[in-house]
Order: structure tokens, then sequence, then C-alpha cells
């Protein structure tokens, strides 16, 4: 350890001001929109006014924090890169709210609803800050319908008579991946008739159901809005009315609307809150550097942020209950999103676009060049991240609970022949049930990491799947140049899935290899095949090699399926097709439920020590581990306990200051594991106290030679 000399040197440093910038202050229950000199001490009030500003680069517009303001921000000027346009907060308390809702009063009660007039037209409603169901037939469950069409929805159950449902809106499940919803034109027994065609035929004996139709208001908690009569309808719960707690309709589109070539805007310190559509919007593929910085979107019915254009940036955000997206990037690309956190997004089934690539925490419609990292993800309808286009990086994000109303999806996914180069690396990715309600007889294994159909020359890489019970990593048809390395896949049914019928281009010259694929269960397979029958050539699918293959319950680690019977593979039976023929198998063998492997993960961005104590375990190469395991950034391993007392000696990582000052006492430490006795060793220094203990305190002695800290640890 070197001791260095510190030189202290002033800098100065010279601060650039933009000519002419202007701050501007509103508060909406402080403001007056006459006040003849706007500053803070006397703000305006309304996004009306704000929104008569025609504002220049370098001009920051503030919002008095804990206000709400009701209104869309409209903004059609540019800032700079230099000097951006910015909209933030000031004072104190909680962020300003920028708001879509209107707060709803004057209700009467109807006897069974309660009405109220509302001359803007309701895009949602909220009760106590509770999202209500537009008024639904059935009120639970589905009907069933066969024989339908894009434009046609067959029924025999629909029992109503024709015209009934004219006007009113159905939401079918089309497929295992999209719930769809379209307007109703016109209505007859047992069938409806729709204004515009569903994307896709729906698969007979899938369920729908019927929605935003006054004869369907008839339980507690649903509301109903008639545009033409301007009357919005509520059944509160039982002993409640509307008027003992807030009431808020959505009226507004969107939060902020960023006009055709509008750039340069960064946004910071907001909250977005009951938007129709969006909290944000770029509606031009030709803005570029909007930067949105530590703001919070809620109960968006669209998007959380929608994004067009190039070079934007999204980092720092809150993402809670958005019905559709989080963030759509729709358009461009070359943009970043970064250490936010999205929780229950896309939760209903009919909200959001109520067409395919809905109800996911962030999804790339096929654009250039994103990169993803650092993001929490929980509790979402569809996909966490859908990454479909070209050149993305998607690293060290966290996800759990995806897939929770749909199936045929993952939390990360990749579709189409154009979608290619695509990077995911050092993810986590956790509990993915997936979902077949409203589908009849379907199945579908939901992965962890999914590449659909023709996707292609990507890598995935260094993620850890886990607590997932399908499948880890799924190639899908047509898909190629695939390479899946250093992956951890605990405990899914099936660790790698190639199912590989042909498509345009048939799937070939993937790359399987360097990867942990560890069974919990004797029926587990840690390979699947599953072409056509008949087709033994797409058995060919590439390298397959260097893997863990552990299953400790079962000599069967791999399957195929296609030509008959399933054919289950032994290690050396699979060794013998050409695939993992240096891959090593488990060396160790339980009967369920004894499992003494244990999974270590560090989703962070430090090296983590991780005490093991006293107990003795092996890495899966057979290795002894003691005392500490040492795990990189965003990586996983797996290790088999023992069960039995470690003995052995070894010199762990040592904390502390390494450019210590001379004269001055620095802190140095390791891991305290029970049971352990330290003996430390300092050169160029003294040991003022803890010799004998994890954590030591060092007197630096005067002069420049260089200084060392070691320590030996026994654990017995």
């Amino acid at each position: 350890m070197n001791k260095l000399f510190y030189t202290a040197t002033l800098v100065a440093l010279c601060c650039w001001w933009q000519a002419g910038a202007t701050n501007f202050y509103f508060s909406s229950t402080q403001g007056n929109d006459g006040n003849p000199v706007n500053s803070m001490a006397t703000p305006w009030a309304s996004i009306t006014k704000l929104n008569t500003l025609i504002l220049q680069p370098a001009d920051t517009v503030f919002l008095m924090r804990g206000d709400t303001f009701r209104g869309q921000i409209t903004v059609l000027q540019s800032g700079s890169a230099a000097f951006p346009i910015v909209f933030s907060a000031y004072g104190n308390g909680n962020l300003p709210v920028v708001s879509g809702a209107a707060v709803v009063s004057g209700w009467v009660s109807m006897g069974t609803y309660y009405e109220c007039t509302m001359p803007q037209t309701v895009f949602n409603f909220f009760w106590d800050n509770r999202e209500m169901t537009l008024a639904r037939f059935p009120n639970s469950g589905y009907i069933i319908q066969s024989g339908s069409t894009t434009s046609v929805i067959n029924s025999a159950q629909l029992t109503q008579t024709d015209g009934y449902w004219n006007g009113a809106k159905v939401c079918v499940r089309t497929c295992q991946w999209v719930w769809e919803t379209a307007t109703v034109n016109a209505s007859a027994t047992g069938s409806l008739t729709l204004a515009v065609p569903l994307q896709i035929s729906p698969i007979g004996n899938y369920g729908f159901f019927m929605y935003n139709k006054f004869a369907a208001l008839d339980t507690v908690r649903e509301w109903y809005y008639n545009a033409a009569l301007q009357k919005l309808y509520f059944i509160p719960p039982a002993g409640s009315t509307p008027a003992a707690f807030t009431a808020e309709a959505s009226v507004i589109n969107n939060g902020i609307s960023i006009g055709a070539g509008a750039s340069n805007i960064t946004i910071q310190n907001l909250w977005f809150d009951k938007h129709g559509a969006n909290g944000i919007v770029v509606v031009s593929n030709s803005s570029v550097g909007i930067k949105v910085h530590n703001c919070v979107f809620t109960r968006q019915f669209l998007n959380g942020i929608q994004l067009r254009g190039y070079y934007h940036a999204v980092s720092g955000c809150t993402f809670r209950g958005c019905d559709g997206k989080g963030i759509e990037v729709a358009q461009g690309g070359k943009s970043i999103l970064h250490h936010n956190q999205f929780s229950n997004i896309g939760m209903y089934l009919n909200s959001g676009t109520g067409k395919q690539t809905n109800l996911e925490a962030i999804g790339l419609q096929f654009v250039d060049s994103v990169h993803i990292h650092h993001n929490q993800i929980d509790s979402v309808g569809y996909t966490g991240i859908h990454a479909d286009g070209t050149r993305h990086l998607v690293e060290k994000n966290i996800l759990s609970n995806c897939m929770l109303l749909l199936n045929d999806g993952a939390p990360l996914k990749t579709y189409g022949g154009i979608s290619d180069h695509i990077i995911y690396r050092n993810n986590f990715v956790s509990a993915t049930p997936g979902n077949t309600e409203g589908t009849y007889n379907a199945t579908f294994l939901t992965p962890g990491i999914y590449f659909d159909f023709n996707s292609n020359t990507s890598l995935i890489e260094d993620n850890t799947i886990y607590n997932h019970p399908d499948v880890g990593i799924f190639l899908n048809a047509g898909t190629h140049n695939i390479t899946a390395t250093r992956n951890v896949v605990y405990g899914a049914d099936y660790g790698v899935y190639f199912n590989p019928p042909q498509q345009p281009t048939p799937m070939h010259n993937q790359h399987v290899t360097n990867n942990t694929l560890f069974a919990l269960d004797p029926a587990a397979r840690l390979i699947r095949q599953s072409p056509q029958p008949s087709t033994t050539n797409d058995y060919e699918v590439g390298i397959i090699d260097s893997n863990y293959l552990f299953n400790p319950y079962a000599a069967n680690v791999a399957v195929r399926y296609g030509m008959g019977p399933p054919v289950n593979y032994t290690f050396t039976a699979w060794q013998a097709t050409g695939y993992d023929v240096h891959s090593v198998p488990s060396f160790v063998n339980w009967t369920m439920p004894v499992n003494h492997s244990v999974l270590f993960m560090n989703p962070s961005d430090s090296i983590l020590q991780i005490s093991l104590g006293t107990g003795q375990y092996y890495d899966l190469d057979q290795n002894e581990i003691c005392g500490i395991l040492t795990l990189p950034p965003f990586t996983s391993k797996v290790l088999i306990d023992a069960q039995t007392i470690c003995s052995c000696t070894f010199t762990p990582v040592i904390s502390g200051n390494t450019m210590p000052c001379a004269n001055n006492t620095s802190t140095y430490s390791i891991p305290d594991i029970a049971g352990s006795t330290y003996i430390w060793t300092v050169t160029g220094g003294t040991i003022v106290s803890g010799q004998g203990q994890n954590q030591i305190l060092v007197q630096w002695n005067n002069g420049a030679a260089a200084g060392t800290v070691s320590v030996e640890q026994t654990v017995e």
C-alpha cells in the first residue's frame, strides 16, 4: 500500500450564464395570473398562463412544491444542448403535481347509483385515489366466443336483443399475448360487429367481456360516462357516498406535450398523475435532447412517458400504476433509460392501447440503440422490458413478477427478423408466472429471457434467472446467431429451450456455452429441443457446450420432442448426440425435498463479499470454498453446501483507504466470520487497535516509504 502526500491547488472555475435567461414561478395556491411582475414572491398561478410564455434557451419554469396544477403544459419552443429549457420545482415539501384529473362534485343520489354533470370527456375515474372499474359485463369471468373473425365476435352467450351493445366496447383475448379492445358498431343476438377490426382473429373458445355500457353499471366501484348527456355515474361501496371521499375524473390527455421539433428540454422534480393518455409525450421524431429526471408518474391510462426522437434520457423516475406502459419509445432511439423504478404497470386488461405490445414497463417499438440499465421492475401485466429493434443494450436491471395478466412473453423479450444486435447482460429475473385466464386449454412455458421469431445476432450474457417455474432462456423458431453465455438459470423446468420449427430463416448458429443450468426438480430438464414432427435437421441448432448441467435429482438432463414420444437423455447419452462434450454434470445426488445448493447473488454495482460462516462449500467444479465468497457486481454463483465445518486458511479482500496520508489514521477491515481468528501485519505504520479482530485502526508513519496491510484469517 502506497502512502501518498496531497498538494492542494485552488482552481478558479468560470460560471457561464446565458444572457437573457429567465426564471418563471408558478403556484396554484399562492399565485395570481394577474401579477404584473413574476417572481418567487409574486408567482403566477395556472398552466393556462404558462402556455402563453415564449420560452428561450436557459429559461426555467418553476412549479411550487406541494401544489397541484391541473391541465396540459404544451412546449413548442426549444432550448439548446448547452442551455436547455427547464421545468422544475421550488419551495419545500412534496413534488408539485401536474394532474390530468378534475375534482368531481355535485353528486346526486339516483337510488342504486349516483350521478353528476361533467362537461369534459372522462377517460378514467378515481375514488379515494384508487382507479375504479368502467362498467362491465359480466362483473367477473368471461363470455366465450367461437367462430369469430377480426370484425365479428360470435357467441351463443350474447342473448341480449339486437342493438343492445351498440356503442359499447369489447375486450377479447384474441391470443395468449394480448387482450384487444374495440368499439361495437352493431350488435345482434349472438354477435357483435366491430367498428375497427381487431389485429388478430380471436382463437376459438377464448374469453371476452363487454364494458362501457350504462346497463352494465350494476355493482360497487363501477362507473360510466355518457358524453351526449355529459353525465358521470358511479356506484360507491356500500355505506359510502362519493362526497365522503375525493372523486377525480381524468379529463386531460397529457401532462406535458412536447410539440413538433421542440428539443433540448429538461423536466425534473415533477409528479404527473391521472392523465387520459401520457404523463409526458414527445409528439415528433424530430425532437432531440429531452431529459426527464427524478419525476413521478402515476395512473396514466396509456404511458407514463412516450418518447419519439433521439438522444433522450429518463433517469431516477418512479412509475406506479400506469395502465398501459411505464415508458414507450415509439420512434427514433439512441436514448438512455436508467435507474428508474416501476411497479404495478399494466394491471387492467382493457387499459392502455388495447392492442399488441401493451401492459409493459418499458417497450421499444423497433427503434435503434437504446441503453436500458439499473432499472427495478416489479409487478407487470405483460413484459418487463420489450426490446424490439437494433443495437439495444439492456443491462443490470432487476425484474420480478412480470407476465401477471398475459402469456407468451417474458420479463426480457425481443421479437422479429429486424431485431438484431440486442444485448441482455447482467440482469436479474425472478418470479414470472404467465397467465392463461380467458384462454381455452392454452399452454405456454413462460421464460425469463425470450428471443422470438427470427430475431438474431444477439447476446445473452451473465444474467441470473431464478425463482422461475417454466423456462430460463427461450429461443423460438427462426432465431439465429444468438449467443447465450455465463448465464445462471436456477430452478427452471427447462434451462434452455430450443423451439426450431422451420421459418423463412431456420434456426442456426446458436452458441449456448458456459452457462450454469441447475434443476430443483426430478422432472426438470436442462436442455429442451422441440422441432416440428419429421424435421430431424432442426435438432442441429449450433453449438451447445461447456455448460454446467446439474440435475441432482435425476439422471436425465435433456429432452427432445417432435419425433413421436419425447426422448429423454442422460448426460452421457446427450453427449453422444454431439452436444455438451466439454460440459460438467452434477457431482451430487439428492432425493426431494433435500436441497443443499445455495444461489448467492450480488444485484449491485459493488463487489460483494459474502460471509459463509464456518460451513464448507464447493463450487460446481468441486473446488472448496471457505469463509468468504466474493461476487463481482451483478453476478451470481451456485454453491453446494457440504454440510461440514470448514477448516482452511485463506487471505480475504481487505477494505480501507488505499492512499493514506502520513501521520494519519485509517481503518481496515474484512467481513467478520464467527469462529475466526485474525492475524494482521502492517509495514510503514502501527496497529493502534483491533489486532485479533476483523477490523484494525492503523497509525501511519511519517515519510514517503510505501506501507502494506495484510491479514491471515483462519476459520476453525
